[in-house]
């Protein structure tokens, strides 16, 4: 698996620029994640040793891979090949260390698993392969003298490594992209798809097998000037077959030897502009050797200037990339890169005039000083207004489509529209050629756009209506011929108006609507889409747990005895809701600070209250002092004498759990300024807090100015409420001044008093992987509640071990959204490991659920009868459930009832049952005389 990055930078004209005819563009940089998978061959090598001493352990342990090429030996040398080798660090059992530290107990057996990874150049260059034998070299000491070798002696087994590829990987993007015209600003035109390409050639002397390249959407990591603009992959495709747009995964299967795939994706940016630099980067695992295992030969980028067809004879009929490798201040291709991995070069052809134009019909007259593949460009003289038709040389050869066409720049210096018609064909040296451009005139097209309403971020589509949230984009993609102008209303607004990207802020149900007209006239029928926005994450109403203590017999029994079920009631407005359940080791406390005074404050003394989920004890420490004894969070956090910047770091944890480390405090900081007015702000959410909104109230001043995150100052009054909502992850501050009466202006930019708090969506769900040890998914939840019960053994089926543990439940939505609800339980042993329950006869077939054991005792007399025991109370005088002259065998209980097979007078057998621990007498389940009923 490897880690692929494609960064671009575009240059993209703002309409407000255009207007002013300045040299004004804004530089936006572009990132695009993909990872690359394929399929490859390791080793899994197990070393199994057993110290059969009964009194001594085997010390100073080691052991270490060996690899040889038995071709490569000889009489007087073993070959060496443990460098074409990547070994992941061993799974032991048994045994801590295999670094000459190891020990290994008397009996033990101790395992070692190493899992290796040939690296390229292992598997030699025939498609045989090549054999190695991978032994072992092992020292230990026993009773303090070291084993003898002839005594750790390992066998080598034999391997048989195949040829590896080795993959060249190109990407190809075009320089010029056209979205929305920037000298329209009364109009927004729909962007044009453009083609970001990948060429993946195998230049290795193995198959690469089941080959993807799974992409993510494209991301703004740089927009100094916060343009409006959408960057979207809108589908994928490979081998230039239909565009798949509920994917973007690129799946190019095996690839044999000097064989290369094509695979694509089309992409859009809701701004024209001109992409100025484009490169790639990677990054290969590093738990599967990194770049020394890699398969990635290769990785370059480059800008194209079209998507061409070599229409040679005998060549296919995919689409190749005519590319610029070198680069030049007139941006002129430079090679052709076929889809078989071919390149060949292309020159520039410049002795190229236009002859004539009539509006329609354009004639190009070239003369060629060289014989091969040739690039044409000129001015357009229909200004990339028009479809082109078709082109015609003077020879009779039409020239594909592909191999034709127009396109748009902005001249940075000025912003200047530049327009030029391009032309890609195959000459003879010295010959000239006339090439008859016939442009599609206007009066031929009489279709109306098609126009589809698309977003970037967070959606599902469920039937006609799309879920999103508050920060997804809605934007919009017309296919026609022709340039296009889209507009859009939303609900019951009653104009219509250019369709930039937008939000819809407000949760709820929606309604788009939308169409888009053609420079001649030619207007669809408006479109309305549902659109449902989601307020927030899903939310859990109800949570219940029907105990917080699951109890087991220890080593008497391996079952089970009690069970905790969790039920969650969610809802939520995201569309499709998922569950998972996650239980963690340890109880975990997240502490929270509250009470914060505004900063800065007269007051020499403060009182914080301290909460959390799951927090029962804190302690605290101010600024860089000692920790403080541990308090209950009854008791509130008061501090007198303060002066100066004062700053609180609280530490939390649950009865049942231990502090976590210091850097996880939660920090509070202010200041006491004996100068500063008092101003009390009512409202303030505890920090960290899960709410994304707040409701404020200041008080201290009639009236003030506010400004949130650093924003402008807004006026308000003291009887004002101050309702935030949708706030994002991070710290959010709000500032007030006092202002003397209603007129007094607000200033533009001063720092003011103030409170913060941090916003953390998912803070108090956030428990460490490595504590996990049960993890289920719940599926969808279709309505009504979801339920988990856990029945305290992990992933494995292995009984977990007694102490606290976390249960999660995880509810999600398909934007992404999620929240839990959070029990702890104990699983407690009811009887220490070894503990003897009862002492007696022979006793076998032991069963228990809830607190009960039940188990089959021989009697001195030598037949069966059935016994148990309540755990809750411990070990203590077990009761006879039965007591008769014939067997009574196989008990089994569900904690509450007791049933059992009874022999007959006649010799079968019948059920019983009994309620344990009640007074009654046992009850016949069967009563079948002469038939056997057994194994209840």
């Amino acid at each position: 698996m490897a880690w692929l990055a494609a960064f671009v930078t575009l240059w993209a004209l703002p309409a407000r620029a255009a207007q002013q005819f300045q040299g004004v563009c804004a530089v936006v940089k572009i990132e695009i994640l993909q990872e690359l998978t394929l399929e490859r061959i390791g080793f899994l090598a197990t070393l199994e040793i057993t110290n059969n001493e009964v009194d001594a352990s085997i010390t100073n342990f080691s052991a270490e891979l060996t690899f040889e090429n038995p071709r490569l030996s000889t009489e007087d040398e073993v070959n060496d090949a443990s460098d074409l080798f990547f070994v992941q660090p061993p799974k032991l059992t048994g045994i801590e260390a295999i670094d000459g530290t190891g020990i290994i107990r008397p009996g033990q057996t101790a395992r070692i698993e190493w899992f290796i990874i040939p690296k390229i150049a292992a598997g030699g260059t025939t498609p045989d392969g090549v054999i190695y034998r991978v032994g072992a070299r092992l020292a230990g000491y026993l009773n303090g003298e070291p084993i003898p070798p002839e005594l750790l002696v390992v066998i080598p087994d034999t391997i048989t490594v195949k040829p590896e590829p080795q993959l060249e990987i190109t990407y190809f993007q075009p320089r010029d992209v056209q979205g929305d015209d920037p000298f329209t600003p009364d109009v927004v035109e729909s962007p044009i798809p453009f083609t970001l390409g990948v060429l993946v050639k195998n230049a290795g002397y193995g198959p690469a097998r089941k080959v993807k390249v799974v992409s993510e959407q494209p991301r703004i990591v740089e927009n100094l000037q916060r343009l409006l603009l959408v960057a979207q992959l809108i589908g994928a495709r490979v081998d230039d077959q239909p565009l798949d747009r509920a994917s973007l995964t690129i799946d190019l299967g095996d690839i044999d030897p000097g064989r290369c795939r094509k695979g694509a994706w089309d992409m859009i940016t809701s701004l024209s502009g001109e992409f100025v630099e484009f490169r790639a980067s990677y990054t290969h695992a590093s738990q599967l050797g990194g770049r020394e295992t890699s398969v990635i030969k290769s990785l370059n980028a480059y800008f194209i200037a079209h998507e061409v067809l070599n229409d040679q004879p005998g060549r296919d009929d995919l689409l190749d990339f005519l590319a610029d490798t070198v680069p030049d201040p007139e941006n002129i291709p430079d090679f052709l890169y076929e889809t078989d991995c071919n390149v060949l070069p292309v020159n520039h052809l410049d002795n190229v005039e236009l002859v004539s134009y009539d509006g329609n019909r354009a004639v190009v007259r070239a003369t060629a000083d060289f014989e091969n593949w040739v690039y044409m460009r000129l001015d357009d003289p229909a200004q990339a207004r028009y479809p082109i038709a078709r082109v015609v040389r003077s020879d009779g050869k039409v020239l594909s489509g592909h191999n034709v066409w127009t396109n748009v720049r902005y001249r940075r210096s000025d912003n200047a529209r530049l327009a030029f018609l391009n032309i890609f064909d195959f000459v003879e040296l010295g010959a000239t050629y006339e090439y008859t451009v016939y442009y599609r005139p206007p009066e031929s097209d009489t279709a109306p756009p098609v126009t589809d309403l698309y977003f970037a971020g967070p959606v599902e589509r469920v039937g006609d209506v799309a879920y999103v949230t508050p920060e997804t984009q809605l934007y919009f993609i017309a296919e026609d011929e022709s340039t296009v102008a889209t507009y859009y209303r939303l609900d019951d607004e009653p104009d219509f108006q250019p369709a930039y990207p937008f939000r819809i802020s407000e949760p709820g149900e929606h309604r788009v609507w939308y169409y888009s007209e053609d420079v001649f006239g030619n207007r669809e029928t408006t479109h309305v889409d549902r659109v449902t926005v989601a307020g927030g994450p899903p939310e859990i109403v109800a949570s219940s747990a029907d105990t917080d203590r699951i109890v087991f017999a220890g080593d008497a029994v391996t079952v089970r005895s009690t069970q905790l079920g969790v039920t969650v009631e969610p809802v939520g407005a995201g569309g499709t809701l998922t569950a998972h359940a996650y239980v963690y080791r340890g109880a975990y406390g997240w502490v929270t600070v509250a009470g914060v005074p505004v900063s800065p404050t007269p007051a020499t003394e403060a009182v914080l209250t301290v909460g959390g989920d799951n927090v029962d004890f804190y302690r605290y420490r101010v600024g860089g002092g000692a920790w403080s004894a541990e308090r209950p969070v009854s008791e509130p956090l008061s501090l007198s004498g303060l002066s100066g910047t004062v700053t609180v770091a609280v530490l939390g944890r649950s009865s049942h759990g231990d502090y976590p480390a210091e850097d996880q405090a939660v920090v509070v900081s202010w200041t006491v300024d004996p100068e500063a007015q008092a101003f009390t702000v009512t409202g303030v959410p505890p920090t960290p807090t899960r709410a994304q909104g707040a409701q404020l109230r200041f008080s201290g001043a009639p009236h003030y100015c506010y400004r949130v995150d650093g924003g402008a100052y807004t006026p308000a009054a003291e009887a004002d409420l101050l309702t935030l909502a949708r706030l994002s992850e991070g710290v959010h501050r709000v500032e007030v001044l006092p202002r003397a009466d209603a007129s007094e202006a607000c200033p533009g930019d001063a720092p003011g008093y103030a409170v913060q708090w941090q916003v953390s969506p998912q803070y108090g769900w956030q428990f460490p992987v490595s504590e996990r040890v049960r993890e289920e998914d719940l599926g969808e939840v279709g309505g009504g509640t979801v339920s988990f019960a856990w029945d305290g053994r992990d992933g494995s089926g292995a009984v977990v071990p007694p102490g606290w543990y976390t249960v999660q439940v995880t509810v999600r939505d398909a934007l992404g959204q999620s929240t839990s609800a959070v029990h702890l339980v104990e699983v407690e042993e009811m009887l220490p490991d070894g503990a003897v329950v009862a002492a007696g006869g022979l006793q076998m077939r032991p069963d228990a659920a809830g607190t009960w054991l039940v188990w089959q005792e021989q009697r001195p007399d030598g037949n069966w009868d059935v016994r148990g025991v309540d755990l809750a109370a411990g070990p203590g005088v077990p009761l006879w459930v039965t007591s008769d002259a014939r067997d009574q065998e196989r008990p089994r209980t569900d904690g509450r009832w007791v049933v059992w097979q009874d022999r007959q007078p006649d010799g079968s057998w019948d059920v019983r049952a009994w309620e344990l621990g009640s007074g009654s007498d046992p009850i016949a389940v069967t009563d079948t005389p002469g038939v056997d009923e057994t194994r209840p």
